[in-house]
C-alpha cells in the first residue's frame, strides 16, 4: 500500500467551485420586500474563494492506493 497524488485536484486538496465556476461570485436576482435587485453576489458555496475542498481525497492532496 502507498499513497499517490490525487488526480482530481492535482495534489492541491482543492478543486474549482462548480457553483461559480471558480469566480467566487454568482449573478442572480434577489427579491426584496420593496424592490428586486440583481447583480453579482459572493458565492455561498465557496465563500468567495472560487475553490472547494476536494471530496475525492478529503483535502489531503493524496490518496491511498
Amino acid at each position: 500500500m502507498g499513497r499517490v497524488v490525487c488526480s482530481r485536484c492535482d495534489g492541491t486538496g482543492e478543486v474549482e467551485c462548480s457553483h461559480c465556476d471558480g469566480k467566487g461570485e454568482v449573478y442572480h436576482e434577489r427579491e426584496g420586500i420593496i424592490e428586486t435587485s440583481e447583480g453579482w453576489y459572493t458565492c455561498s458555496a465557496c465563500n468567495g474563494t472560487g475553490k472547494l475542498t476536494c471530496v475525492y481525497c478529503g483535502g489531503a492532496g493524496e490518496k491511498d492506493v
